[in-house]
């Protein structure tokens, strides 16, 4: 089937997101906290709904010796913005020639309804989107099913007709799960030429 719209992930496929990256802590230490915390772990969390004050404060029960690690936690929001490191190369240029080519675009997103605001102000490719469903807002993340049948019925989309683009292989493989078509997303250069196949660009 044609493809009408095409689905893009945000994190890593427009926008560079380095956990790593602080204001003001060294790399070392944000590795050390991050890992001493959990935070993957808290993070996925988050994408599903959860407040930052509240993982905190179950860091700060887990681990009642080690204040710095809520602390860490506590003040991810106010440290997020210099995670976004810079646009993926290429990315904002895809976009427009999709839009160009007259592509439904949508975006499906694992964000923290706490943090997104500062991805829109960082990348403004992403408010070159129709929209944006964020996995924070509604509380459900991906790779579960749910958020693709919600993606959905909210945009009115055939999954049949609906390409979803996702760095992640377990997101990918949902999305297909559920009817849509996938692209693993590497790169930019390799994301055209599956478009090009799919006669979604000249």
């Amino acid at each position: 089937m044609a493809i009408e719209t095409v689905v893009f992930d945000l994190g890593g496929v427009l926008v560079v997101w380095d956990p790593l990256s602080h204001p003001t802590l060294p790399t070392e230490r944000v590795a050390e906290l991050i890992e001493a915390s959990g935070f993957r772990e808290l993070n996925l969390r988050a994408d599903a709904g959860e407040t930052w004050v509240d993982l905190a404060a179950a860091v700060a029960r887990r681990a009642p010796g080690r204040p710095e690690l809520a602390e860490f936690i506590a003040d991810y929001p106010r440290a997020f913005p210099a995670t976004l490191t810079g646009l993926v190369p290429g990315a904002a240029e895809l976009v427009e020639e999709l839009r160009e080519a007259g592509v439904r675009l949508l975006g499906l997103t694992n964000w923290s309804a706490e943090t997104y605001p500062h991805g829109v102000a960082a990348a403004p490719v992403i408010s070159r989107l129709e929209s944006v469903l964020v996995s924070g807002e509604v509380g459900l993340a991906k790779p579960n099913p749910a958020i693709f049948h919600l993606l959905a019925e909210r945009y009115d989309l055939d999954p049949a007709g609906t390409l979803f683009i996702d760095d992640s292989p377990a997101n990918v493989e949902a999305a297909r799960s559920v009817g849509f078509q996938a692209h693993h997303f590497t790169g930019t250069d390799r994301l055209r030429t599956e478009l090009i196949e799919l006669d979604v660009l000249g």
